[in-house]
């Protein structure tokens, strides 16, 4: 039994061993340590740039939905009146086709008929 847990632990120091030999340096840790930390700072900078902008798009977007709302508004508007001067122009054209049949019937004076007859 002794042998077995010399062996054993024989085996755990070789594993330790090749732990340690996987390990970097403590300077170049340490290096990889202040990378790590630029990257870090760069990564919050870019971060709230990113914010900024989104932020700026979120303003822009509100902005602009107004304008559509009143660019909507303008448009019912525009229907009304055409839809007014539509219904305003519908009553000439009866005016008109009224006017002309009256015509067509009042023979007038002899002279040379009408360019459209």
């Amino acid at each position: 039994m002794l042998w077995m847990t010399r062996g054993e632990s024989a085996g755990l120091y070789r594993i330790l061993d090749d732990i340690s030999k996987q390990q970097l340096p403590k300077s170049e840790m340490a290096e990889m340590a202040e990378n790590i930390k630029g990257m870090r700072a760069e990564m919050k900078t870019e971060s709230e740039k990113t914010g900024k902008v989104l932020a700026e798009i979120k303003t822009e977007s509100k902005k602009t939905g107004k304008v559509l709302a009143e660019i909507k508004t303008e448009s019912e508007k525009t229907g009304k009146v055409l839809g007014s001067i539509a219904g305003t122009l519908e009553g000439m054209n009866k005016t008109l086709k009224s006017i002309d049949g009256k015509l067509d019937g009042n023979p007038g004076p002899s002279g040379p008929k009408r360019p459209d007859q």
